[in-house]
Protein backbone atom coordinates (compact mmCIF):
# COMPACT_ATOMS: atom_id res chain seq x y z
CA UNK A 1 0.00 0.00 0.00
CA UNK A 2 1.27 3.36 1.03
CA UNK A 3 4.15 2.29 3.26
CA UNK A 4 7.35 4.26 3.08
CA UNK A 5 10.98 3.48 3.89
CA UNK A 6 10.58 3.31 7.69
CA UNK A 7 7.84 0.67 7.48
CA UNK A 8 9.83 -1.26 4.85
CA UNK A 9 12.85 -1.38 7.17
CA UNK A 10 10.62 -2.73 9.95
CA UNK A 11 9.43 -5.50 7.65
CA UNK A 12 12.98 -6.40 6.71
CA UNK A 13 14.27 -6.27 10.32
CA UNK A 14 11.34 -8.19 11.86
CA UNK A 15 11.84 -11.35 9.82
CA UNK A 16 14.29 -13.04 12.19
CA UNK A 17 15.55 -16.37 10.85
CA UNK A 18 13.07 -16.37 7.95
CA UNK A 19 14.27 -13.77 5.42
CA UNK A 20 11.75 -11.55 3.66
CA UNK A 21 11.16 -12.56 0.05
CA UNK A 22 8.48 -12.22 -2.61
CA UNK A 23 7.61 -13.32 -6.10
CA UNK A 24 5.39 -10.29 -6.75
CA UNK A 25 5.50 -6.89 -5.04
CA UNK A 26 3.05 -4.03 -5.45
CA UNK A 27 5.27 -0.95 -5.41
CA UNK A 28 5.01 0.78 -2.06
CA UNK A 29 3.51 4.27 -2.24
CA UNK A 30 3.06 4.13 -6.04
CA UNK A 31 6.83 4.00 -6.59
CA UNK A 32 7.53 7.33 -4.88
CA UNK A 33 11.06 8.31 -3.91
CA UNK A 34 10.11 7.90 -0.21
CA UNK A 35 9.63 4.16 -0.66
CA UNK A 36 11.30 1.09 -2.16
CA UNK A 37 14.34 1.49 0.06
CA UNK A 38 17.50 -0.34 -1.03
CA UNK A 39 17.13 -2.76 1.91
CA UNK A 40 13.52 -3.63 1.01
CA UNK A 41 14.37 -4.13 -2.66
CA UNK A 42 17.39 -6.30 -1.81
CA UNK A 43 15.37 -8.38 0.66
CA UNK A 44 12.35 -9.06 -1.56
CA UNK A 45 14.00 -9.39 -5.00
CA UNK A 46 10.67 -10.17 -6.69
CA UNK A 47 10.24 -11.43 -10.23
CA UNK A 48 7.46 -8.88 -10.84
CA UNK A 49 6.83 -5.35 -9.58
CA UNK A 50 3.37 -3.91 -10.14
CA UNK A 51 3.26 -0.13 -9.91
CA UNK A 52 -0.20 1.42 -9.41
CA UNK A 53 0.48 4.86 -10.86
CA UNK A 54 -1.47 6.87 -13.39
CA UNK A 55 -0.10 8.06 -16.72
CA UNK A 56 1.89 11.30 -16.27
CA UNK A 57 0.51 11.79 -12.76
CA UNK A 58 1.22 15.06 -10.99
CA UNK A 59 3.48 13.44 -8.39
CA UNK A 60 5.87 11.96 -10.95
CA UNK A 61 5.28 8.38 -9.80
CA UNK A 62 7.04 6.11 -10.28
CA UNK A 63 10.36 7.76 -9.51
CA UNK A 64 13.14 6.92 -11.99
CA UNK A 65 15.69 6.12 -9.24
CA UNK A 66 13.22 3.79 -7.55
CA UNK A 67 12.65 1.92 -10.82
CA UNK A 68 16.40 1.62 -11.27
CA UNK A 69 16.70 -0.05 -7.84
CA UNK A 70 14.17 -2.70 -8.86
CA UNK A 71 15.81 -3.21 -12.26
CA UNK A 72 19.17 -3.74 -10.54
CA UNK A 73 17.76 -6.94 -8.97
CA UNK A 74 16.33 -8.15 -12.31
CA UNK A 75 12.70 -7.39 -11.50
CA UNK A 76 10.20 -7.07 -14.33
CA UNK A 77 8.26 -3.82 -13.89
CA UNK A 78 4.73 -3.04 -15.03
CA UNK A 79 3.16 0.38 -14.44
CA UNK A 80 -0.61 0.69 -14.73
CA UNK A 81 -0.23 4.09 -16.41
CA UNK A 82 1.58 2.41 -19.31
CA UNK A 83 0.14 -1.09 -19.30
CA UNK A 84 -3.46 -0.32 -18.40
CA UNK A 85 -5.17 -2.80 -16.11
CA UNK A 86 -3.01 -5.62 -14.87
CA UNK A 87 -4.32 -9.11 -14.16
CA UNK A 88 -2.06 -11.41 -12.19
CA UNK A 89 -2.93 -15.08 -11.95
CA UNK A 90 -1.68 -16.92 -8.88
CA UNK A 91 -2.76 -20.11 -7.20
CA UNK A 92 -2.87 -23.84 -7.41
CA UNK A 93 -1.73 -25.38 -10.63
CA UNK A 94 0.12 -22.22 -11.63
CA UNK A 95 3.89 -22.72 -11.55
CA UNK A 96 4.71 -19.10 -12.25
CA UNK A 97 2.58 -16.01 -11.87
CA UNK A 98 1.05 -15.09 -15.18
CA UNK A 99 0.53 -11.44 -15.97
CA UNK A 100 -1.83 -9.99 -18.54
CA UNK A 101 -1.80 -6.31 -19.50
CA UNK A 102 -4.85 -4.55 -20.92
CA UNK A 103 -2.73 -2.78 -23.53
CA UNK A 104 -1.49 -6.14 -24.86
CA UNK A 105 -5.01 -7.02 -25.81
CA UNK A 106 -6.54 -5.84 -29.08
CA UNK A 107 -9.76 -5.38 -27.22
CA UNK A 108 -9.33 -3.38 -24.03
CA UNK A 109 -13.00 -3.08 -23.13
CA UNK A 110 -14.94 -6.24 -22.63
CA UNK A 111 -18.68 -6.71 -22.88
CA UNK A 112 -20.38 -7.53 -19.57
CA UNK A 113 -21.38 -11.16 -19.12
CA UNK A 114 -24.83 -12.02 -20.38
CA UNK A 115 -27.58 -12.10 -17.79
CA UNK A 116 -28.86 -15.58 -17.09
CA UNK A 117 -32.24 -16.19 -18.67
CA UNK A 118 -35.16 -16.32 -16.31
CA UNK A 119 -37.20 -19.56 -16.09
Amino acid sequence: GDIEAAAEISLVDDQGAEPLSATVVVAPHHGSRTSSSPAFVAATRPEHLLVPAGWRNRHGHPDAQVLQRWRAVDTRIDVTGYAGSLWLRLGQGVDMPSLQRARDSRRIWRAPPAKPSEP
